[in-house]
């Protein structure tokens, strides 16, 4: 699923669905953020578009758009794989990549472009703040979701993760059909009762 990461105004028009015009006429007043001198000096990124989308409620005509990217970072190797598979298992429109550490989890979210960071309990604090940190400070991953599973008494990391970006912290056991939920999708009737992830 490898994308181009600079894209031309005339990409980005049919990435938004808007005609060319539309986007020279964001350019000019300062909404698209790209150098602009007659001709764009600096190319957009897709993290930019995935981002203008974002802040001005536009739909994002990503060709797998109706794939959500989930990437799940526990040092579980187990756990982890678990997780794909209820992932895979529960949702079409889901696509999940594990990885076990703070360095793979910032060469993936590189590759795989994720939509959803999933980071898990059994995490190091410190690595799990390191993660938060490494997604919103980039202007090409800020836009990216970032919800962390806890132990229920950890409220003191549950702060700290949500000052270093984390969009939801939840406690550890959660539902399936919670899990999904945070991520913006939903099951099947017959899928709700199935199943519980323990974040472990």
């Amino acid at each position: 699923m490898a994308q181009k990461t600079q894209l031309s105004s005339n990409e980005v028009a049919n990435l938004l669905m808007e005609s060319p015009i539309t986007v020279c006429e964001w350019m000019q007043n300062g909404m698209l953020h790209a150098e602009v001198a007659g001709v764009v000096k600096r190319p957009f990124t897709m993290g930019d578009i995935a981002q203008f989308a974002r802040e001005n409620g536009k739909q994002f005509n990503r060709q797998d758009r109706d794939q959500l990217r989930v990437l799940i970072v526990n040092s579980d190797v187990q756990s982890a794989s678990r997780l794909v598979e209820i992932l895979d298992t529960l949702s079409e429109t889901t696509e999940a990549v594990a990885v076990h550490s703070t360095f793979d989890a910032g060469r993936k979210i590189t590759d795989f472009r994720p939509d959803v960071v999933l980071i898990d309990s059994q995490m190091l604090r410190q690595e799990s703040l390191e993660i938060c940190r490494l997604i919103k400070s980039d202007h090409a991953t800020r836009h990216v979701k970032i919800v962390a599973v806890l132990d229920p008494g950890d409220r003191d990391h549950k702060q700290r993760l949500l000052m270093a970006g984390a969009d939801s912290c939840l406690d550890a056991p959660i539902s399936n059909e919670a899990m999904l939920d945070v991520m913006g999708l939903c099951l099947e009737p017959h899928q709700k009762q199935e199943g519980i992830f323990q974040g472990t």
